[in-house]
């Protein structure tokens, strides 16, 4: 890889070439950015693929090549802002506390009192 404070923007084939020489457990974060896929690693590389998310969607079952393993793009497309949010219980009053602010990507949920009806809206 290069220097870890640069931006390196590849096509398909120099993705593949960067992979070869990159590992999967080293991925710190994946994004999808327009029609682009950005790998950001945990040494701070960032590789924004040019034309990833829509080739990770029309070749579903292209096989990618690491150093430590093999990854489809699909299994790689679905790991985009991955957000596991823990299940809220009615019983310990934690779903009220859950449902105050229930986050999804660029998406904020919050509850908002009107009369005696409870009403979501989407900010």
């Amino acid at each position: 890889m290069v220097d870890p404070n640069q931006l390196l923007t590849v096509n398909l084939q120099q993705a593949l070439q960067v992979f070869e020489r990159a590992r999967i457990q080293d991925i710190r974060d994946i994004r999808s950015v327009d029609t682009d896929l950005l790998l950001v690693f945990k040494s701070g590389q960032q590789v924004m693929w040019r034309d990833g998310a829509l080739t990770a969607l029309q070749k579903p079952e292209m096989v990618l090549l690491f150093r430590d393993g093999t990854l489809k793009a699909e299994q790689l497309f679905k790991q985009i802002e991955t957000i596991h949010i823990k299940e809220p219980s009615v019983e310990d009053d934690s779903f009220w506390d859950a449902a105050q602010g229930i986050h999804h990507a660029d998406a904020v949920m919050r509850a908002l009192d009107v009369s005696d009806v409870n009403k979501w809206v989407l900010l």
